[in-house]
């Protein structure tokens, strides 16, 4: 019973060898890269301009346009639309923070070790407020 292809085992059961697997991606020919298209036909508008059907425009449907509305009085004041990447300026003295300078400094008159939590927050605003005083 014993042959090239069965085997028995301590037991005296036969076991037959797993068959080998193979996926076959070594004997394939060389891989193809398809022809890519021109690339104005890659690149479209995110947004596409919307056009209404008659029908609609009919009824009173009117296409809006992303950017606000700004009257003449506004553009004499000098106030001009902004893009969507302009970042927003805070100054820092409209800034909330927890607590105030003297509350901050009366903490740390308490409490010194900086392990309890409300001396760490108490530090870290007093830390915030020399950074602001530094920049001002």
């Amino acid at each position: 019973m014993d042959d090239a292809t069965t085997q028995t085992d301590d037991q005296g059961q036969v076991q037959t060898p797993a068959a080998h697997v193979s996926t076959g991606l070594k004997e394939q020919g060389p891989h193809l890269v398809p022809e890519q298209p021109e690339t104005q036909d890659l690149v479209t508008e995110s947004v596409p301009e919307i056009e209404l059907a008659p029908e609609v425009k009919d009824a009173g449907v009117e296409v809006k346009k992303d950017e606000p509305v700004i009257l003449e009085e506004h553009e004499k004041a000098g106030i001009q639309p902004s893009g969507a990447g302009v970042p927003v300026n805070i100054p820092q003295d409209l800034k909330a923070w927890p607590l105030t300078k003297s509350q901050a400094m009366g903490i740390l008159a308490v409490h010194k070790k900086v392990k309890e939590s409300v001396a760490w927050l108490a530090m870290l605003i007093l830390r915030q407020f020399k950074i602001a005083e530094r920049k001002a």
